[in-house]
């Protein structure tokens, strides 16, 4: 008889620990869940910089904005075909032949 109401003991008491775990373990699921969404919402948030950064990295570069900014610097021209000068070295070691 003694050891049947050890077991009912034992069963009284672990009813309420299970259901503490399990309201532990809910909190702990919702605040990953919230933390999930705010990185998810912080990533997009990234990406939307990143697409406007590469936008303006593309429109500084382009040609007409190039040239545009050259013409500002004194002294900077285009350069001519008679100011490129080739060299060619042949024979010699690594040159491949």
């Amino acid at each position: 008889m003694n050891k049947k109401y050890v077991l009912i003991f034992l069963m009284v008491l672990t009813i309420p620990l299970l259901f503490g775990i399990n309201v532990w373990q809910s909190n702990k699921a919702g605040k990953l869940q919230r933390e999930i969404s705010r990185l998810q919402r912080e990533q997009a948030e990234m990406m939307e910089k990143n697409r406007e950064a590469i936008a303006v990295i593309t429109e500084l570069l382009s040609t007409d904005n190039l040239e545009y900014n050259a013409r500002k610097i004194p002294g900077l021209r285009r350069m001519l075909p008679e100011d490129i000068m080739l060299i060619r070295i042949s024979g010699g070691e690594g040159s491949g032949r």
